[in-house]
């Protein structure tokens, strides 16, 4: 039973994985400040995995998590 092209069963076919974007958290500005926020995203990632944008006075943050409502409001304004 040779055959040219062999294709493996649907079972043992690996997965592929795909990537999927990190979810983006949205705080206003009016909540922390930029210096606070800077400071609390050290603190969760110390290895700098996220990204922040401001758009019209909010902050649009890109990290593995999302930051805890609480240290949120433990280091507002």
């Amino acid at each position: 039973m040779d055959s040219f092209l062999h294709v493996p069963s649907p079972a043992r076919r690996p997965r592929r994985q795909i990537a999927r974007p990190a979810p983006c958290q949205e705080i206003p500005s009016r909540r922390i400040s930029f210096h606070k926020l800077n400071s609390l995203l050290h603190d969760i990632f110390p290895a700098g995995d996220y990204v922040v944008d401001i758009d019209q006075n909010v902050y649009k943050i890109q990290a593995p998590k999302a930051i805890p409502e609480v240290e949120i409001m433990k280091r507002g304004i």
